[in-house]
């Protein structure tokens, strides 16, 4: 079921951390993959982190100012 607008439930909340999660292992993968020798350093992980944050974030964003159909700020 759907949230409704300005609100969330427990689903968005799993997907928005499901979205944290995978963001920034995909950002990782994708660096790894293409540079040669990379080795992740702290600054590196801190950077991961911040993807993963702001990916969960926006998506929770997203989903609080949309309707139950979907619609962002009722009009798209």
């Amino acid at each position: 079921m759907k949230s409704e607008f300005f609100k969330l439930n427990l689903n968005d909340i799993a997907k928005g951390l499901l979205i944290a999660v995978l963001a920034p292992l995909l950002a990782a993968l994708s660096t790894a993959m293409n540079v040669p020798g990379f080795e992740f350093s702290s600054l590196d992980i801190v950077s991961l982190v911040k993807i993963g944050g702001l990916s969960g974030l926006s998506y929770l964003l997203k989903n609080l100012l949309s309707d139950h159909q979907g619609k962002v700020l009722g009009k798209l």
